[in-house]
């Protein structure tokens, strides 16, 4: 009996103190898979014409620029790229992709960073005594979050490279490694502009419940400096003044015209902020957002004060904002939300452990929960239905048509197929009510069957006219797209 009772005791401590291999085995295996998924599944929707000129398409020229030592000057945009977002990652981003300078490069590098993040937040569940099948269940959780993988199947943005950064931010605060945690605050603001408002707002929380100057300070500072820098310096002057922060506005609209206004009508008729935060739209945001971890409400969370000043500024942005894009589980805007939600993961089973009551059930639940939610809300499905309706005679009459155009040419093209010709100085995608020159350009192809984002079925023939009228020679047409060599000037 006393034998029995000791082999049981050892079981538990082995447990609890979860050996190295057995921890390093299922990081792998977690990191693996999520790299995996999100690189097929994003690879895909790109071979089949389904990603955009914006966001990969813009991305992926100033990748190839840089990579090539020519100025990143957007002619999506019409600007340097750092005028877009401040992110200096793409600078970082450019040394790899110089290896291989595609589209295909850019998608696997955003699932490395989004498998990667498995790494930090593990290290943080070992630190809190997690077991390793509680370990599993909270990577599990962050691995099945819709929306990890439905931002890594929106093209690409720098800001899904924060996601690692996040957690080992908060792993270094807690271990005391200032070093780490100043690279890793640095590494998220300069991943996007916006994204230094988390820091700063993590900083707030930090000095405001913990009572640390020196963490907090730093964290304030790097965050409210940098967002600073970015706004006021680095995007005017990248864009000559062609693009500020005020620009966002319009995501705004019915809360004020210009900043004045706002700050105005948020003292004098504050109902117009309340009656958008406390709104169907929010609640139907909210309660999907946490659904996928809905049992972290049924611990105590004690740090809910806490995290609550650290998200304040995406949550904000999000419920005042009229775009539609703010409030869906598959746009980035909700990013530096993950990391508080998975947190909320890891606190949760802390709190089961110490209260040492029903741990299996609630292992159980949360397991089931995180895989409800994935294939309620992921955007997985989708995409392997595409792929299952392709048009394949698109598919291959696009591949003969960019074949047949050189890589240093002009082109104007619909967006989808902009994004896979997007490396090269000078390339525009339709748009039907702000239409190029086609002086402007070597070769245009139209896709007759997906005119693209912003063009339609008759731009397509005003085009085509157009392409006629100023003598271009039609190289190929098929049931699916038209290409034509113009004349250059």
């Amino acid at each position: 009996m006393a034998r029995s009772e000791s082999i049981m005791a050892q079981q538990v401590a082995t447990e609890k103190n979860l050996c190295p291999e057995r921890f390093w085995l299922i990081v792998t295996i977690y990191t693996i898979g999520l790299f995996l998924l999100t690189s097929i599944l994003s690879l895909i929707r790109h071979g089949i014409f389904k990603s955009s000129s914006h966001d990969l398409g813009i991305f992926n020229q100033a990748l190839w620029q840089i990579s090539n030592g020519f100025e990143p000057v957007s002619s999506f945009i019409g600007h340097h790229i750092l005028s877009d977002h401040a992110s200096l990652w793409l600078y970082v981003l450019a040394i790899p992709y110089s290896l291989y300078k595609n589209p295909e490069t850019l998608l696997l590098l955003q699932a490395l960073a989004v498998g990667a993040a498995n790494i930090p937040l593990a290290l943080i569940c070992k630190k809190k005594n997690l077991s390793g099948i509680q370990v599993s269940a909270v990577l599990l959780a962050y691995c099945l979050y819709p929306s990890v993988l439905n931002i890594s199947l929106f093209d690409f943005h720098p800001d899904l490279l924060s996601l690692p950064f996040f957690f080992l931010l908060f792993l270094a605060h807690e271990e005391r490694k200032l070093p780490i945690f100043i690279i890793s605050a640095v590494a998220i603001a300069a991943t996007k502009a916006v994204m230094s408002l988390s820091v700063a707002a993590y900083g707030l929380a930090i000095l405001m419940f913990e009572k640390d100057r020196i963490y907090g300070q730093i964290a304030l500072g790097i965050g409210a400096g940098w967002y600073i820098f970015a706004t006021r310096w680095i995007i005017p002057e990248f864009s000559n003044g062609g693009f500020t922060i005020a620009r966002h506005l319009g995501r705004f609209q019915g809360l004020g015209n210009s900043f004045g206004q706002i700050a105005s009508n948020l003292l004098f008729r504050p109902y117009l902020f309340f009656s958008r935060i406390f709104s169907n739209r929010s609640l139907t945001f909210l309660v999907n957002l946490f659904t996928p971890v809905a049992y972290v409400f049924f611990a105590k969370q004690k740090r809910i004060t806490f995290y609550a000043i650290a998200i304040a500024p995406t949550v904000f942005i999000i419920l005042l904002s009229s775009s539609k894009a703010y409030v869906s589980l598959s746009r980035m805007y909700m990013l530096p939300l993950i990391p508080y939600l998975m947190m909320a993961v890891v606190h949760y089973f802390e709190y089961h452990n110490a209260k040492k009551s029903g741990r299996h059930l609630v292992l159980i639940a949360s397991i089931c929960l995180s895989i409800i939610g994935f294939i309620k809300f992921t955007d997985a499905g989708k995409v392997i239905n595409r792929l299952s309706l392709t048009d394949t005679s698109r598919i291959q009459s696009i591949h003969r048509a960019i074949r047949m155009t050189p890589k240093d040419a002009n082109i104007y093209t619909s967006d989808k197929i902009a994004a896979h010709m997007s490396g090269r100085n000078f390339i525009r995608s339709i748009d039907d009510e702000n239409m190029d020159e086609i002086s402007r350009f070597d070769y245009i192809l139209l896709d007759k069957k997906v005119p693209g984002w912003r063009n339609s079925k008759d731009g397509n023939k005003r085009i085509s006219l157009s392409a006629e009228s100023e003598k271009c020679k039609e190289l190929l047409h098929t049931d699916s797209i038209r290409l034509f060599q113009c004349p250059r000037p």
